[in-house]
């Protein structure tokens, strides 16, 4: 044992590893020569018998120790240097001992000796002079020394050096041959499984090698070459532990460990000894008889046993929950149940383990002594076979012993209603209502407490529950339902009715369904009451949306079988004067979609339903119903009911109540929709027309919140639309929410004047501001500033106060000074003609007048007047007032500055933003230059460069410096329409100014004539070659040249481009540079024109054509345009053609068969009127009564040929056949 290995008493640890260098592990037969010795170190510590070594197992190289091995194999060099140390020194003395012999004996007599006494002379010389020559001589070499001496001298040296040193450096030479050894394992058992079985072994003591006393190769062979040879060697050693080591000799515990390990232990050790990678072992029945001695199956009461000493072993399946069956059945009995592993099915059954279900426990145990037990115990077993019915119902075999066994509860009628077991077969199910109605006052024949339950019932049905009604017998509860009125009964027969067709249903050809029809026991609802009703006064549920206004609807669990409809009296679907009953009842009130009551159904469902039968049988409404239909509002939207006429399909805002989106839930219909008037989208009419009812229906009433804001959206549609022709007819909100024509309408650009009730309002109307401006402008409503001019009374007296004329003249200085008028100028919009203001500012001339008195005069375009919009009832005066060359100031009121009132009259004269309004009072009063450039800084209207951002792309406006180092001059490309370019202002000036392309006359040849706007309204024409795009400019950093100015642009960077042809088509100069355009569109660019702008380009870098290359240029533009010319003549000619071609396509829809859909050969007529292909029509008759495109009953199921059609048919593919030749490249599919 361990002890004796680290006392000495025992051999140590490295006279083993000697040992089993020696002895191999494997050789059963030289093993056995040791088997009473202890000498196979195990990893508990243990030195078991030589003769056990077949049950000390090595499982995988877990069972190595590299520390140990280590350790061993230091120890076992040392000890074969040492040997190596004293074999030298013996040869040494050898040597020694020869040379003195040599010095004291004489020479000898005859060869023989001589031979004799040299024997090895070579190799103690040979060692001699090596021990003269060298101090130190490894062990190795000597070693080697020693082994090829042995080979030619014999015995002498061979005693020297008995021993191998190292039997990893020289290899083990056996007595037996390659054939006798081992072979090795065909499994891999380094993998986790084996890592996992060591484990589970070690845990529970198993005998495991200690395998760093071993070479790798030993080991490996002792291992079994198969896997199912590993399970049975683990079993092998697990059943002789048990049966014969079942305790430690050195502790008297016991040898296996079972408790250490879980149930997962429990089953990976199952697994392991049963199947390997998924797949069984083939295990004998010896290995079965193995496993069954392990304690390791796992029982319902959570313990491990062994089953090799049981008769009958069992085990429950997974279905089965031992805590609902532990309450009737015996502890004992649990014991005995294996616990279930769905894993090793296949194995229990091949160890005769019986896997019972529930079912099985209650035949085999429970059911047979039902009677004997005690209450308790057959509650308990009743509600777990009501708790299990849904598993235990596919036992054919439990249903037959539950029929014959008496365990289902029943209350006594008489006395204190004590509870019974009786069979199944002695009671009724309570939910047949026949049953229920004839002996509602005796229940002890129906099944008691929580056999009541439906489930129960269900389950009883299958177990013999008597359930069968015949025909008699449900007339009987019919009359009796009908003489009671009772609808509760009424529900229950005619569930048990619906349930059990089959069984009633006689194909009319009995009493028993005319008698029924004439019973008045049909439960039925109109509004929200419940009567009971005739089957022929009743519509079918399905049916209710059409008619629960009009008509009672059986009630659902009352409606019998379709196949009984026309037996029953049932008209389904219904009339379609029933329909049109239902329709107007629920829409000649707004309060039934207001307040919905139905419950059966949204106001969405029950329209959908209605339309959807209404567009079905449409084409049999009378053109009455129909005009009728399309003047009522009879489509819900929300909680409104709608005209059609007012509804839309396609809606981009929400414009009610003007106008209405269909739903979605009635998109379907829409065939039926467009024959009452709904339209696809409204029109700009429509808007304008939805305005003009309201205007004519308020009145001059105002606007509620919801109304404005509807009319807001509604002008908002109209302003958007292209079409403003119906201009005179739209109305919008003004400013106190009141409808307006627009022509009178205003837009309020000048708020101050508003708001200094200067203008008399009733006589003026503001739009509203929910108008913006965008939407003003696109309904043309003029602006305020536009429209009303502020005039001079004409009865004013002009009254110069002489004294302020120094104080003007200050200030008049200032407003003449250049400083100020090139700030002003930055402020003055866009529009106005800066050129001329300069000179137009420089000749104001200032007057300070006691009082200034003006009116507004309002402009009336359409009437061509203007009238007096001046509030009477206000006299202020104005401040500042501009009349052409004079500027007028009145007397001022305290606070109000001359400079002030100036920047004022400035402002709205000039239409500058009053925003402005301090910053130039304050220019004006300044004193100085010094003075003027602190204050435009410090009030902002200092010029950065953010004025020329504002303009910047505007027509007319300078080309800000990014700009025009980017604008390059590019004569062939393609210009879009709106884009922005640059242009000289005039042809001798090389400054370059913002214009937009207005047009685009592209040309066939490279070059183009652009209209473009240069501002101020004006637009000219340009060719391309005059035009500069505006590129992407350059970083500051960038190395590369900037584009030219115009005055210097240097052509010469096209390297002659424009006068050699680029690649292989002379058609184009600059091909790859020209994006491809539409040539129908394009108007020819002259010869003339083309050799102007490349004589400008060429001129612009001192450069011309000469004569020779203008002729030879003009001679190939030409032959362009008459090559463009021909191709154009073409294009159209094959346009044409196609048109053709697809006018004739286009109308071929009558000559499809309604039933194949495609065009018919045989075409004939049915006496529906409709045409078809003989054979489709030909088979649909032979299956079919109606017709295939109306659905209506056929009179008579011949058919004529339709001659007419069918020369028709023949003439028009002979017309497609001849166009397709002619365009063979048209898309005849489309």
């Amino acid at each position: 044992n361990s002890e004796d290995l680290e006392t000495g008493t025992g051999p140590s640890k490295n006279w083993i590893y000697q040992f089993w260098r020696e002895v191999h592990i494997w050789d059963h037969d030289a093993v056995q020569l040791f088997r009473r010795w202890p000498l196979i170190p195990t990893k508990s510590g243990e030195l078991a018998n030589c003769g056990n070594a077949r049950f000390v197992l090595y499982i995988c190289s877990a069972a190595i120790s590299s520390t140990l091995r280590s350790s061993l194999i230091n120890h076992f060099t040392e000890l074969q240097s040492a040997h190596e140390k004293e074999e030298r020194c013996d040869l040494l003395s050898l040597a020694t001992e020869r040379r003195l012999r040599n010095n004291s004996i004489s020479a000898p007599n005859s060869d023989d000796d001589d031979e004799f006494w040299n024997m090895g002379k070579n190799l103690v010389d040979k060692v001699l002079a090596e021990d003269e020559n060298q101090e130190h001589i490894p062990s190795e070499g000597i070693t080697n020394e020693i082994a090829s001496v042995g080979e030619a001298s014999g015995d002498e040296v061979q005693d020297a050096s008995p021993h191998i040193t190292d039997t990893s450096d020289v290899p083990n030479i056996v007595s037996e041959s390659i054939d006798d050894q081992p072979n090795m394992p065909l499994y891999d058992h380094d993998t986790a499984s084996f890592h996992l079985l060591y484990r589970i072994l070690m845990s529970i003591n198993c005998p495991l090698l200690e395998a760093s006393f071993f070479t790798d190769e030993d080991i490996n062979k002792t291992l079994p070459t198969d896997r199912l040879g590993m399970s049975r060697a683990v079993m092998c050693t697990l059943n002789q532990c048990i049966n014969y080591w079942s305790s430690n000799i050195a502790s008297s515990e016991s040898r296996l460990h079972w408790s250490e390990l879980n149930s997962h232990d429990f089953d990976d050790l199952l697994t392991f000894l049963s199947s390997h990678q998924g797949t069984r072992l083939s295990l004998m029945v010896s290995d079965l008889n193995m496993i069954k001695n392990l304690p390791i199956f796992e029982t319902f009461s959570k313990t491990f046993i062994s089953i090799a000493d049981r008769d009958q072993n069992f085990t429950l399946d997974n279905t089965v929950d031992i805590a609902s069956i532990g309450s009737y059945l015996p502890l004992s009995l649990q014991r005995k149940l294996l616990m279930d592993k769905p894993q090793f099915k296949e194995l229990y059954e091949d160890l005769s383990i019986r896997i019972l279900d529930e079912a099985n426990v209650l035949e085999k145990f429970v059911l047979k002594e039902f009677q004997s037990m005690p209450l308790t115990q057959k509650e308990a077993v009743v509600k777990n076979i009501l708790e299990k019915w849904s598993d235990l119902k596919n036992s054919n075999s439990l249903i037959d012993i539950l029929k014959n066994t008496a365990f289902v509860k029943r209350k006594e009628n008489m006395g204190n209603g004590e509870i019974v077991f009786v069979k199944p077969s002695q009671l009724f199910d309570p939910r047949i209502d026949i049953l229920n109605v004839i002996i509602d006052k005796d229940r002890s024949c129906f099944p008691a407490e929580e056999f009541a339950t439906e489930e129960s019932l269900n389950m009883l049905k299958i177990v013999g529950l008597q359930t069968s009604v015949d025909k008699d017998t449900f007339l009987k509860c019919a009359w009796i339902v009908e003489g009671e009125q009772s609808v509760p009964k009424a529900l229950k027969l005619f569930e048990y009715f619906s349930e059990h067709f089959e069984d009633f249903y006689d194909n009319n050809r009995g009493d028993f369904i005319r008698n029924l029809a004439e019973v008045s026991c049909v439960p039925a609802a109109q509004g929200q009451s419940i009567g009971l009703y005739r089957f022929r006064d009743a519509a079918a549920p399905k049916d209710k949306h059409l008619v629960f206004k009009v008509m009672p609807v059986i009630h659902h669990d009352a409606v019998p079988p379709q196949v009984m409809f026309s037996s029953l009296g049932i008209v389904s679907p219904p009339p379609i004067s029933t329909v049109l009953r239902q329709l107007r009842t629920l829409t000649q009130s707004q309060s039934t979609v207001d307040h919905w009551s139905y419950k059966h159904g949204t106001v969405e469902a029950v329209f959908a339903e209605i339309f959807a039968f209404l567009q079905d049988n449409y084409a049999e409404l009378s053109p009455r119903v129909q005009e009728g239909l399309q003047l009522k509002p009879i489509v819900p939207v929300g909680t409104t009911l709608v005209r059609p006429n007012r509804l839309f399909f396609r809606l981009s805002k929400d414009l009610a109540p003007f106008f209405y989106e269909v739903p979605r839930a009635f998109g379907a219909y829409d065939v039926l929709l467009r024959n009452l008037g709904v339209r696809e989208s409204p029109k700009s009419g429509d808007y304008a027309l939805s305005l003009t009812e309201l205007n004519r229906e308020i009145g001059t009433a105002r606007l509620n919140a919801n109304e404005l804001k509807s009319v807001v959206e509604v002008v908002h549609l109209v302003a958007s639309n292209d079409d403003t022709t119906a201009q005179d007819a739209v109305f919008a909100p003004d400013l106190r929410g009141k409808l307006v024509n627009i022509n009178l309408l205003l837009q309020n650009d000048r708020p101050w004047l508003v708001n200094s009730r200067r203008l008399d309002m009733n006589r003026i109307h503001l739009a509203h501001p929910k108008l913006s401006k965008e939407i003003c402008d696109r309904l043309h409503i003029r602006a305020l500033s536009h429209q009303v001019q502020e005039v001079l009374d004409k009865a004013m007296e002009v009254k110069e106060i002489i004294h302020h004329r120094e104080s003007l003249a200050r200030v008049g200085h200032t407003l003449h000074s250049d400083n100020f008028i090139s700030i002003f100028l930055g402020l003055v919009p866009k529009y106005f003609n800066h050129s001329n203001l300069k000179e137009v500012i420089k000749k104001f001339t200032l007057v300070k007048v006691e009082s200034i008195h003006t009116r507004f005069i309002l402009s009336q375009n359409n009437l061509n007047s203007a009238i007096d919009v001046t509030n009477q009832a206000n006299s202020a005066a104005s401040l500042c007032f501009i009349e052409k060359e004079l500027i007028i100031i009145s007397s001022l009121p305290l606070g109000v500055s001359n400079e002030l009132a100036l920047a004022t009259g400035l402002c709205d004269y000039f239409s500058v933003s009053r925003q402005h309004v301090a910053g130039i009072a304050a220019l004006l009063s300044s004193h100085t230059i010094d003075d003027i450039t602190a204050v435009k800084e410090r009030m902002g209207l200092y010029e950065d460069g953010t004025n020329d951002e504002l303009t910047r792309g505007d027509p007319g406006r300078p080309l800000v410096p990014t700009d025009a180092e980017a604008a390059i001059l590019k004569p062939l490309k393609s210009f879009t329409k709106g884009e922005i370019v640059g242009v000289r202002e005039s042809s001798d000036s090389n400054q370059l100014i913002y214009g937009v392309v207005t047009e685009c006359e592209e040309s066939s040849s490279s070059l183009s004539r652009l209209r473009i706007s240069i501002g101020n309204g004006t637009e000219k024409s340009f060719l391309t070659s005059e035009v500069y795009s505006l590129g992407r400019s350059t970083s500051e950093d960038d190395s590369t040249s900037h584009p030219l100015p115009a005055d210097q642009f240097d052509i010469s960077a096209y390297e002659g481009s424009l006068l050699q042809p680029i690649g292989g088509n002379n058609n184009d100069l600059e091909a790859a540079l020209a994006p491809s355009t539409d040539n129908s569109k394009k108007t020819p660019i002259s010869r003339k024109d083309i050799l102007t702008a490349v004589q400008d380009l060429l001129q612009s870098a001192d450069l011309s054509l000469n004569h020779d290359a203008k002729n030879m240029l003009d001679s190939n533009l030409a032959l362009q345009e008459a090559l463009s010319e021909k191709k154009k003549q073409l294009n159209d000619r094959e346009k044409n053609t196609q048109e053709m071609a697809k006018i004739a396509m286009s109308g071929t829809d009558a000559f499809l068969c309604p039933i194949t859909r495609e065009t018919m050969e045989d075409p004939v007529i049915c006496c529906d009127g409709h045409t078809y292909e003989r054979h489709a029509i030909e088979m649909w008759l032979s299956n079919n009564s109606r017709s295939p495109k109306t659905n209506q009953p056929l009179a008579s199921t011949e058919v004529v040929p339709n001659h007419a059609l069918r020369s028709s048919i023949e003439a028009i593919s002979q017309l497609r056949e001849s166009i397709k030749r002619m365009a063979p490249d048209t898309n005849w599919e489309e």
